[in-house]
């Protein structure tokens, strides 16, 4: 018998099953870092506001120009 690519022969259970596993930790592990870094204080130095952006000054302050 030839090797095609509907071949299941090289299909490993265990193998599949392993890795999904571990993946599954991998992102179980990730939210609770999330969880606990979201309940950390946050920064407590003061920051300066943010300029409006450009096309709000554009479309929101009128010109003086003269004809």
């Amino acid at each position: 018998m030839t090797s095609t690519s509907t071949d299941r022969s090289a299909y490993s259970p265990t193998l599949t099953g392993a890795l999904a596993n571990a993946h599954v930790e991998d992102l179980l592990r990730d939210a609770r870092r999330s969880r606990a870094a979201a309940l950390l204080p946050g920064p407590t130095r003061h920051r300066t506001p943010r300029r409006r952006p450009g096309w709000w000054l554009r479309g929101t302050v009128r010109s003086h120009r003269t004809a």
